[in-house]
């Protein structure tokens, strides 16, 4: 009983650190202010710049599919090669223990 109450506290603890960074810390970066001042232009430049990174996201997660879809491609593929040389194998056996038939016939 005692344990869970730990775990929850500390889960709860973990969950306060994460502190998201709000946008407007982008323009303190870049104009090295303390105080901003929000006049038109600075709000479309912030929308602009979020802008931006939600499509760096979007960008990220069609890339990751991306490369999750030519692995599995290229599984698929080296999992057929494999087949093959597997049923050749077996092809020359059977050559092989057709001829030595022959050759004691």
């Amino acid at each position: 009983m005692c344990k869970k109450g730990y775990i929850k506290a500390l889960n709860n603890k973990k969950k306060k650190r994460k502190c998201r960074q709000p946008f407007i810390k982008d323009l303190r970066v870049k104009e090295d202010l303390g105080i901003l001042f929000f006049s038109p232009s600075k709000i479309i430049r912030t929308r602009e710049l979020q802008d931006v990174k939600v499509a760096a996201k979007e960008q990220e997660a069609l890339d990751k599919v991306s490369r999750a879809e030519a692995q599995a491609s290229q599984k698929a593929q080296k999992e057929l090669e494999a087949q093959m040389r597997h049923d050749n194998q077996g092809k020359r056996a059977e050559a092989r223990k057709a001829k030595e038939d022959l050759k004691k016939a």
